[in-house]
């Protein structure tokens, strides 16, 4: 299984354990009244909406963040439809662009069957569009994003289920570590995780004395002895 797909299904049991909290009635009453309002399990349509990249260059990792999230509903929603609840799929191409992201978020918290919202790819588009989620308080549970400052805001709202940037950091300090590496090239593309993921890695403690941590603007990692 693709591991965006794998991290997506993650992200959707989250996003359910969120949701079924919300939703699970409380203990009824001994005796209900004619013509009382019916309980909370009684029925109706829950979203979980989910935002990345459908077109354009990273239109296949989106699609896959959006299959996992499927095949996780289709997996996990026993509860919430034995409760008499119909769960659906709301997705949303952010096209990997911010001010997109930032569009559709104002769709989605606007939309109140929409209880979650998985996403999204880039950290470019998360962070902006995790604002909206945030002062709408709508749960957010992104799949791939590792811009510390994704969680570093403090915002309840908005969780994630993989490792920050400045654990990669450590962990690429390990590798070159173990291999005797005297010098390491950070390389990046200049987008808004790369940059991050960079900066990051520059910073990274080197074993040797004389060993040290180069940037460049690029897209590959180089490595002398």
């Amino acid at each position: 299984m693709k591991r965006s797909v794998l991290f997506s299904i993650m992200a959707i049991a989250m996003a359910f354990s969120m949701v079924l909290s919300a939703c699970t009635p409380a203990a009824p009453a001994a005796t209900t009244a004619p013509g009382a309002p019916a309980a909370a399990g009684s029925g109706g349509v829950i979203k979980i909406a989910t935002q990345s990249p459908l077109s354009g260059a990273m239109s296949a990792v989106g699609a896959d963040i959006k299959n996992g999230a499927s095949l996780g509903i289709d997996q996990l929603s026993g509860p919430l439809t034995s409760m008499g609840f119909t769960v659906q799929i709301a997705s949303f191409d952010d096209q990997g662009d911010p001010n997109t992201g930032v569009a559709n978020a104002k769709t989605i918290v606007a939309d109140p069957a929409i209880l979650c919202i998985v996403g999204h790819y880039n950290s470019g588009v998360q962070i902006p569009s995790s604002e909206v989620y945030h002062s709408a308080g709508l749960a957010n549970v992104s799949p791939a994003n590792t811009n510390p400052k994704v969680t570093d805001r403090g915002y309840l709202e908005v969780n994630r289920i993989v490792g920050r940037d400045d654990i990669q950091g450590s962990v690429g300090a390990t590798f070159v570590n173990g291999m005797g590496v005297k010098t390491a090239y950070v390389l990046n593309d200049k987008t808004t995780y790369g940059q991050g993921i960079a900066t990051l890695n520059t910073r990274m403690p080197m074993s040797a004395a004389s060993a040290s941590v180069i940037p460049r603007s690029s897209s590959a990692w180089r490595t002398s002895r």
